[in-house]
């Protein structure tokens, strides 16, 4: 009898945390869902009555190679992002990278929809990578308008007092 207790109780410990981190191993997913939010609620041109977000995440695995995170810096030459973090900032980018979980966005939001697979003028959403101290982080954000028009970015926040603002995009590619 004491066993089957303890067998259950360890199994609804493994079930609770298994379910607490839904994108990453690592970062909570309150952290993450609240830039998310925060990014998908901004206002912007490209979208009236809200954005429509795709249920996939962006993968930042795929973008590694094309933005760089190596030796500690991104090798996009992005001055304006290398300045904001250290090279130890971007080693726990990596780690963030490798904990980073397949799923789609599952988020209540307020101006966007989260979509199975929107027709056209969307948003794909990467995770945010953080800091770490927590105090900045980024996300890569694509925008899709057509088959040959979209843009995507780099998307930076800082935490100031208790509370995420925006800071500044850096365009990757633009089409």
């Amino acid at each position: 009898m004491k066993l089957c207790v303890k067998i259950t109780f360890l199994f609804l410990i493994l079930t609770v945390n298994v379910k607490a981190q839904t994108f990453s191993s690592l970062i909570k997913d309150s952290e993450i869902k609240e830039i998310i939010k925060l990014d998908i609620d901004k206002e912007d041109t490209n979208s009236k009555g809200g954005k429509n977000v795709k249920k996939e995440l962006l993968d930042w695995k795929s973008w590694v190679s094309i933005i760089g995170i190596n030796s500690g810096y991104i090798k996009s030459k992005r001055d304006s992002i290398n300045q904001l973090f250290t090279e130890s900032d971007f080693d726990y980018m990596k780690e963030q990278i490798k904990a980073e979980k397949d799923t789609v966005w599952n988020l209540s939001l307020e101006k966007g929809k989260i979509k199975e697979n929107p027709k056209n003028k969307y948003y794909l959403y990467s995770i945010p990578l953080f800091d770490q101290k927590h105090e900045k982080a980024l996300i890569i954000k694509d925008y899709s308008c057509g088959s040959l028009c979209g843009k995507t970015t780099i998307e930076i926040y800082i935490k100031t007092e208790n509370s995420w603002k925006f800071y500044k995009s850096v365009f990757l590619l633009e089409s």
